[in-house]
């Protein structure tokens, strides 16, 4: 369920339904089993990194590290604020993959993965959240001070997926380069807020 909540679909389409209506009421297990654990099984399998994408979550109390400082660069140039202070001393690595890579990933895993062992969908590239706070200060247009609270936790200091296995089994590679996946991700920010403050919200 985290996974649907992550990408949050516009549709979802169920590839293992039970077509025999007779069938469901005559075997109910085999129906549960095909229709409701087979999904199931294929979600299971699949361990993501950190996703991101335009209609990201933004709310400052639940968004995850992309959309947090998107929205912080962006407050800080709309009120002409000089600095951002960001928790930790910038030096932790993250991976992030772009939702629609993730939602090529999940349908290509679906057609052609049918193996019991977990596999990983990432890009294969770590950044620091140093070098990705300049990127989306730059993004926004935000040219103050970046300053880092070394009181509060760096949070782990690496995380990155081999994802070899998803190439080998079935041809899994992150197709959206990082800067155009934020890139992205900024302008529909900054387009959103455009709209919600010309309708005076």
């Amino acid at each position: 369920m985290k996974l649907l909540y992550d990408i949050r679909p516009d549709e979802i389409y169920n590839l293992a339904a039970q077509s025999h209506v007779k069938v469901s009421f005559e075997v109910p297990e085999y129906t549960a089993d095909t229709v409701a654990c087979g999904p199931l099984r294929i979600l299971e399998a699949i361990r993501h990194t950190n996703l991101y994408e335009p209609r990201d979550n933004f709310d400052p109390e639940t968004s995850h590290i992309i959309p947090a400082l998107v929205r912080k660069c962006v407050e800080a140039v709309e009120s002409r604020r000089q600095e951002i202070v960001l928790w930790g001393d910038g030096t932790p690595t993250r991976e992030f993959l772009y939702v629609e890579d993730a939602a090529e990933g999940i349908l290509a895993a679906s057609a052609r993965y049918d193996k019991p062992d977990p596999v990983n969908l990432g890009s294969g590239m770590e950044i620091s959240i140093r070098d990705l706070a300049l990127k989306i200060a730059g993004l926004t247009g935000f040219d103050g001070r970046i300053v880092w609270d070394t009181s509060q936790p760096n949070g782990q200091p690496r995380r990155c997926l081999d994802v070899s296995v998803a190439e080998r089994e079935f041809g899994f590679r992150a197709r959206t380069p990082f800067d155009e996946g934020l890139r992205q991700t900024v302008s529909w920010y900054l387009e959103s807020r455009k709209a919600l403050s010309a309708m005076g919200t």
